[in-house]
């Protein structure tokens, strides 16, 4: 069920990178359809920034499995019930966040692709560093 991630940023970085990276896109947006970016991309890399910034952190569900497990000390299935909802959700949000980074990446390609060697400082921030 584990989901590998694709990067090596922090969750926080990524978020911060799709909001550049969307902001980008929708300033860019004539320039970078005519380079095959589709219209809907930077509206669908804001719909999956949100689902991912809404998921509860890792540090968020060990909190709430300590809540509930010192109140339920006796139920231990209930506690294995809370990791495994932990562990389930952890793989989820590696999922969303590395959804999120391939459309990142793909606004950061049709980025440098529409300003290579016209606007080397639109095209500076099209570059990704992960």
């Amino acid at each position: 069920m584990e989901e590998n991630r694709e990067f090596s940023i922090s969750y926080s970085e990524l978020i911060q990178k799709a909001d550049h990276f969307i902001k980008l896109a929708n300033r860019d947006q004539v320039e970078l359809n005519g380079y095959g970016m589709e219209n809907t991309l930077p509206d669908d890399t804001q719909t999956l920034r949100e689902q991912f910034a809404d998921l509860p952190t890792d540090e968020e569900m060990l909190t709430d499995a300590k809540t509930k497990n010192s109140a339920f000390d006796q139920l231990i299935d209930k506690r294995e019930d809370i990791e495994n909802e932990r562990v389930a959700a952890t793989a989820m949000r590696a999922q969303i966040a590395n959804s999120l980074y391939r459309k990142i990446v793909e606004i950061s390609r049709y980025g440098k692709s529409a300003y290579t060697g016209k606007d080397n400082v639109r095209m500076a921030e099209y570059v990704l560093t992960d």
